[in-house]
C-alpha cells in the first residue's frame, strides 16, 4: 500500500453569503518546502477528474484527523489554476468543529491549508541555486484539511465566508407559538404548594407551556 503524506499551504478568505472560505492548498513555487518538495501544475489533474467522475465532494477535515467523525468539518471544489491548487470550501454548519474553526479562521489564529495524498510519480529535480529537490509530478488527493501550520508556508485561506444568521422560527411561527402560549391556563405564581384544585403553580404552568410547544413542532406542515 502507498504511503499517505500531508502537505500544507497557506491562504484564507471569508465569503459573506456562505460559511466557507476560499484558499490554495499547494503552490507551484519552485522552492521546496519544508519536506524538500516541489508540485508541478498538472499533479493534481487526474485525480481530480477521478473525484468528479465517482460524483463525490472532497473531504475537508480539521488537523487531517480523519479517524474522528468531528473533524470532518466540510466539503470541497479543488481546481488547478495558476497559482497552485485552488480549494473554494463549504463550512457545515452543524459541526460544532466546524463552527470553531470558522471562528479561528475569522480570528485569524488559523490561515494555512494542508493535504493528504499518495505519490504517483516523482523525480529528483535542480531547483533554483543548485537546490535539488522532490519534484511531486502526479499525486492521489485524499482530502483537504485546515491546519494551524503547514509544510508549505506558501498555502493560505485568502477568503472566510460569513455564517447566515437564519432565524429559527418565521415570522408567523412565532405569531402561532405566541398564541398558545396565550393559551395557557392560568393562575397564580406561586413556590407554594397546591391549595385546591383551582389553584396553578407556576411551574405547572410553564410545564404546560412546553409540552403545547413541543407538539406543535412536531405536527406535519
Amino acid at each position: 500500500m502507498a504511503n499517505i503524506y500531508y502537505k500544507s499551504a497557506q491562504t484564507v478568505q471569508a465569503n459573506p453569503e456562505q460559511a466557507g472560505f476560499t484558499g490554495y492548498a499547494s503552490t507551484w513555487t519552485r522552492t521546496p518546502d519544508y519536506a524538500g518538495d516541489v508540485v508541478v501544475k498538472g499533479a493534481f489533474s487526474k485525480t481530480l477528474a477521478d473525484w468528479e467522475a465517482k460524483g463525490r465532494a472532497i473531504p475537508l477535515l480539521w488537523l487531517h484527523d480523519d479517524g474522528n467523525p468531528n473533524a470532518y468539518i466540510g466539503v470541497a471544489k479543488c481546481t488547478e489554476d495558476d497559482h497552485g491548487l485552488k480549494v473554494e470550501a463549504v463550512l457545515d454548519t452543524d459541526n460544532p468543529t466546524a463552527k470553531q474553526v470558522h471562528k479561528l479562521l475569522k480570528g485569524g489564529q488559523v490561515s494555512e491549508m494542508s493535504f493528504a495524498y499518495r505519490v504517483i510519480d516523482s523525480a529528483t529535480v535542480e531547483v533554483e541555486n543548485g537546490v535539488k529537490a522532490n519534484e511531486l509530478r502526479e499525486l492521489d488527493l485524499l482530502e483537504v484539511s485546515v491546519v494551524p501550520h503547514g509544510c508549505n508556508p506558501d498555502t493560505s485561506i485568502d477568503d472566510v465566508k460569513a455564517v447566515q444568521n437564519t432565524p429559527l422560527f418565521t415570522n408567523e411561527e412565532v405569531a402561532k407559538l405566541k398564541a398558545l402560549i396565550n393559551q395557557a391556563p392560568s393562575g397564580e405564581a406561586t413556590n407554594k404548594p397546591s391549595e385546591g384544585a383551582g389553584r396553578i403553580k407556576h411551574g405547572e404552568i410553564m410545564a404546560r407551556i412546553a409540552n403545547q410547544v413541543k407538539e406543535y413542532l412536531t405536527l406535519p406542515d
